[in-house]
């Protein structure tokens, strides 16, 4: 169970993993050597398991991004998720209980890309798109 200051650490790291300790130390009330040794500890217990740059979707090519639903049939499983691992346009992919659904985010270029995506998609069964607008969060 992490402590206050620990919460209060990782918050400040999700916001701008780049922070200097003594900037953290800042905003905690430590030392910069105090946050370093609870960094470290962090990291060593694997809750901080990498540090990753927000990109900016847009300057990138990416102008749709979506999360799709996935109904696939059972005797396709397999084949479905070998599709998925070999997409790059699908971010993530995850498994929810029920008749073999599937929760997919992607991200692509354009709408007709996405309409493409969601052809190939129902040939492992039925789907629904929602369109992302905006991050709220």
């Amino acid at each position: 169970m992490l402590d206050p200051l620990d919460q209060q650490i990782l918050r400040l790291l999700e916001e701008n993993a780049r922070r200097s300790f003594s900037d953290i130390a800042r905003h905690v009330g430590l030392t910069s050597p105090a946050v370093a040794e609870r960094i470290k500890k962090l990291e060593q217990q694997g809750i901080i398991k990498a540090y990753q740059p927000v990109l900016d979707k847009k300057k990138l090519g990416i102008g749709v991004q979506a999360i799709i639903l996935v109904e696939v049939r059972y005797s396709d499983e397999k084949k479905f998720v070998h599709f998925v691992q070999n997409k790059s346009e699908i971010v993530s992919c995850n498994h929810t209980p029920g008749p073999s659904a599937f929760i997919l985010r992607v991200e692509l270029e354009h709408l007709d890309a996405l309409e493409a995506l969601v052809s190939e998609l129902m040939n492992f069964g039925q789907t629904v798109t929602h369109i992302l607008l905006s991050a709220i969060k």
